[in-house]
């Protein structure tokens, strides 16, 4: 029957159809992926950098505060042979001493800077290791994707181009039924006659002399409970239920 065959032809095209869309469909989700895993990695060597930049600002911060006390103190000192009264001169003394004690606290400050920096710097290299490492992998996949999206675009004009022409070789009623009935089950609008009077799609019993009638395949029929498209297997031992 060319109208069966037609129909097979048409729900085989609308199937694969269907597989490239859903194909399609999951490589901006991968490229997604990608790109936050890129971001995750960016984040964190950003994060890494500004740490480095933000201790050695620190750093450079506090060696300068201890160039200005240490100038203060000399400053004092060079003061101090003109002092003339004992009770300003143990003033400067204690104000010379106050900047030492505030310079030996500031170098240890500066001490444990540099021990941050290590780990900070570290901690970079790591991140920045990682990152290049993965956007150049990631750039990769990311370029191979959107080239098999191009590939599958073109397949996809391409089974439409088909699909409208086997579409126009049926029926115009029958077209119609196919696309109302598919418009409700998805591309699963044939189904085989299983087991000489089981119905492939909804799997229910058919009536005796309708199933005799399928089986002798003279005319085109529809399931009884499901409406699907009904046909008759080549091997009815062998059909199964999922398949033409």
């Amino acid at each position: 029957m060319g109208e069966l065959v037609n129909l097979l032809d048409l729900e085989r095209q609308d199937r694969g159809i269907e597989r490239l869309e859903q194909l399609l469909a999951e490589i901006p989700v991968q490229i997604e992926v990608l790109e936050s895993d890129l971001q995750t990695k960016r984040s964190r060597l950003e994060a890494a950098q500004a740490a480095v930049a933000k201790a050695e600002k620190k750093r450079r911060s506090t060696e300068s505060h201890i160039e200005a006390n240490q100038g203060k103190a000399q400053k004092l000192n060079a003061q101090l042979m003109g002092i003339k009264t004992n009770r300003e001169y143990k003033a400067a003394l204690a104000e010379i001493e106050a900047f030492n004690k505030k310079n030996s606290d500031l170098e240890t400050e500066v001490l444990l800077l540099f021990d941050q920096l290590d780990e900070l710097e570290q901690e970079r290299q790591i991140a920045a290791t990682e990152f290049e490492g993965f956007a150049a992998d990631a750039e990769q996949r990311i370029s191979r994707r959107q080239e098999q999206a191009a590939v599958l675009e073109a397949e996809k004009r391409d089974a439409e181009t088909s699909r409208e022409k086997i579409a126009e070789a049926l029926e115009p009623r029958l077209l119609k039924r196919y696309e109302k009935l598919r418009k409700k089950i998805g591309n699963h609008t044939i189904a085989q006659l299983v087991k000489g009077s089981i119905c492939g799609g909804c799997n229910l019993n058919l009536r005796p002399q309708f199933a005799a009638e399928v089986r002798r395949g003279e005319k085109l029929h529809y399931c009884e409970n499901c409406n699907r498209f009904l046909y008759r297997p080549e091997s009815p031992d062998e059909a199964d239920p999922e398949t033409h």
